[in-house]
């Protein structure tokens, strides 16, 4: 069946598991097997129910307590073959450069759920946070050769994945003029700065930062903002080239509030920023990181094809229209 789908056009088989998939699976059985990693985490934890949930890099077995309430969770990285013979507790307390080794680990439920997009106020409050976030990580001035390295790995992986366009060398080449014409200080990185990663608890009315694996200490401040800019114009949805377009054109549902956060940005920084062009930059570095994710995972140059790297590449040929 696999090798048939590979031979259909990709729109079609896309709609056809859209279809046939479902969103997700619940898995119900008696037997109580004792050798089961369920059964092990059970025990290690004194915890009587779990919710399992698979993601990408990692799996997540969430412990309930005696009210059905989330408490605490397992973590455990999907890469590896040793298996601990212990789970360590872990508490979250971040930025921190102490990001767990364990291949399993132990953390406390952070309660709350996603910021909502469409709500104003948490949007802001949310860039509010970055700004704190920045402001009490603010390391050195960025020096050339921090700008040199950055550019070079933009080089080297569109050379490497034979990505190489005329316009990609052209923005590069804006680009590095732009940072070293400005004095841009180093800052702390979350790394994967959109809306799964940003917890509102609606009690306390606190912002949350979590994931935190893609964490550099010292880094170049624009890599969140941006990357938070390209979820909000659209890179989330399902139609993210139509509403990427309209907002580029300030006719999106989010352009109010996309101005808002630019001028929040700007006067955080001091100078207005190009943030066109920071788009292009930042969307071609993130889609080597994706080839070179997908290539790790396949041990393959061959395909590196996959929907992530299709939607950059998709968005970066309309941004050479502006």
């Amino acid at each position: 069946m696999l090798s048939i789908f590979k031979k259909i056009n990709y729109p079609f088989i896309k709609t056809l598991i859209h279809i046939i998939s479902p969103s997700f699976v619940l898995c119900c059985w008696k037997k109580n097997d004792e050798e089961s990693l369920e059964n092990w985490i059970k025990n290690k934890t004194n915890y009587k129910n779990v919710l399992r949930m698979s993601r990408h890099e990692k799996i997540l077995f969430m412990l309930l307590n005696k009210k059905s309430e989330i408490e605490k969770c397992v973590y455990i990285k999907r890469y590896g073959y040793k298996i601990p013979n212990e789970i360590k507790f872990f508490e979250r307390e971040f930025p921190t450069e102490k990001i767990p080794t364990e291949r399993i680990i132990l953390t406390n439920w952070l309660k709350g759920r996603p910021i909502n997009t469409k709500n104003q106020n948490e949007v802001i409050e949310t860039i509010n946070e970055l700004i704190k976030f920045q402001n009490k990580t603010k390391a050195r001035l960025m020096s050339t050769d921090d700008i040199s390295k950055e550019i070079m790995f933009i080089k080297n992986g569109l050379e490497y994945f034979e990505c190489n366009k005329y316009e990609y060398d052209e923005w590069i080449k804006q680009y590095e003029k732009y940072m070293e014409a400005k004095n841009i200080r180093k800052t702390s990185v979350h790394g994967d700065f959109w809306f799964s990663n940003i917890i509102y608890d609606s009690e306390s009315r606190k912002i949350t930062f979590i994931d935190w694996e893609g964490y550099t200490k010292e880094g170049n401040p624009f890599e969140d903002i941006i990357w938070l800019l390209c979820n909000l114009m659209g890179m989330s949805t399902k139609e993210y080239a139509i509403q990427f377009k309209k907002h580029l054109e300030k006719k999106g549902e989010m352009s109010q509030m996309i101005k808002l956060i630019e001028n929040k940005i700007n006067s955080h920084f001091g100078f207005k920023l190009d943030f066109i062009l920071l788009l292009k930059i930042y969307l071609i570095k993130w889609m080597i990181i994706q080839k070179q994710i997908k290539e790790k995972n396949s041990r393959s140059k061959i395909n590196l094809k996959n929907v992530q790297i299709m939607k950059h590449e998709e968005i970066l040929n309309i941004l050479s229209k502006y």
